[in-house]
């Protein structure tokens, strides 16, 4: 009833060798390691800017103010930013 491919990962879980058992081991523990990121991940958005989801709409992160000015300090100091301003439509310096 089973495909010939069923019928060997069947007869090597029955009986498994050393081959085997190293690479359950090693399946286990990319499954284990991939869940802790993903959790991880959805309580603090670390590497991506949206948490994670499996379904639904991913739930943007939003940034403090606070924290883009010291993003911009860290950059350029507050002097040398430049500002849009709806005048002529043009980047001015502030």
């Amino acid at each position: 009833v089973f495909p010939s491919s069923w019928m060997k990962a069947l007869r090597a879980l029955k009986r498994p060798d050393k081959q085997t058992l190293s690479r359950l081991s090693w399946g286990v523990a990319a499954v284990l390691v991939a869940h802790w990121i993903y959790d991880s991940e959805r309580a603090n958005p670390k590497f991506f800017s949206e948490a994670p989801t499996l379904v639904g709409t991913p739930q943007a992160r939003e940034f403090d103010l606070d924290e883009l000015e010291k993003w911009n300090a860290n950059i350029a100091p507050k002097e040398e930013h430049l500002t849009w301003r709806n005048e002529g439509q043009v980047l001015k310096k502030q």
